[in-house]
């Protein structure tokens, strides 16, 4: 099947910059939400606008009919918030900041499931990826709020999947490990020693380094083919070996 109208959110930077070049190189036509300015090509269809904003959907949709005639057939939900900006445990995370993680991560999805699916049932055919994290699955130090945010996230995209099977729509989490972006980056600045905290967290990885964005939008664009037409409610783990045990050596600990 052609490729058809992708909707990616957060495609302005980092991990959905990758997905929307990507995309474009597989033949989409794309709408892009973001809260920030962007630089994309002209083909793109862009909006700048809060997933967390029933405004914001709405306009997306809007463009997408305007510039492509039709609504999309394919949805990233990759926005999210997490960081440097919401570092530490449930005590001194606020509670400001906890409800905002939520709203960005798991309610802003919630309305662009709630905006793009009717059109992906009513053409009987529609794919969605969901952006989650390794994090919704394993706990991580002063990461509580964006990993409990993450885990919805995996639930939500399973629950979706499972109630529009028959409608023809598919749906799947693509989590990542470590990935080198701009957040990542700011998340590292918070350690009290950034450098030795990024070669322990290079160390720490299998195949001893960060992975790129390209690498997990290749992921994106797998699941959103119809090679992977057999998949959905699944969760795919893109994480360079990270969560494949418990505790990775390099050897020159000694044994």
């Amino acid at each position: 099947m052609q490729p058809g109208i992708a909707l990616v959110t957060g495609g302005a930077a980092g991990i959905g910059r990758a997905v929307t070049q990507r995309l474009i190189e597989d033949g989409y036509q794309l709408v892009v939400i973001d809260t920030q300015p962007a630089q994309l090509p002209d083909a793109v269809a862009f909006v700048q606008g809060d997933q967390r904003e029933e405004s914001a959907w709405q306009a997306a949709l809007a463009a997408s009919l305007e510039r492509f005639g039709a609504a999309p057939s394919a949805l990233v939900l990759n926005a999210a918030m997490g960081g440097a900006g919401v570092v530490g445990d449930i005590e001194t995370v606020s509670l400001e900041r906890w409800r905002e993680v939520f709203d960005v991560n798991v309610t802003g999805s919630v309305l662009g499931l709630r905006a793009c699916l009717p059109a992906m049932v009513a053409a009987g055919s529609g794919s969605i990826v969901l952006m989650a994290s390794v994090d919704a699955f394993l706990a991580e130090q002063g990461a509580v709020a964006y990993a409990c945010s993450k885990a919805t996230l995996l639930q939500l995209g399973r629950c979706v999947a499972v109630d529009y099977a028959r409608r023809g729509v598919r749906v799947n989490v693509v989590c990542p490990g470590i990935v080198d972006t701009p957040g990542f980056r700011a998340h590292l600045s918070t350690a009290s020693d950034p450098q030795r905290f990024e070669d322990y967290r290079t160390q720490r990885t299998p195949i001893a380094r960060f992975l790129a964005p390209a690498e997990v939008a290749g992921v994106v664009s797998f699941l959103l083919g119809d090679d992977a037409s057999g998949m959905t409610g699944s969760a795919v783990v893109v994480d360079g070996g990270l969560t494949a045990s418990y505790d990775f050596r390099s050897g020159e600990e000694g044994a």
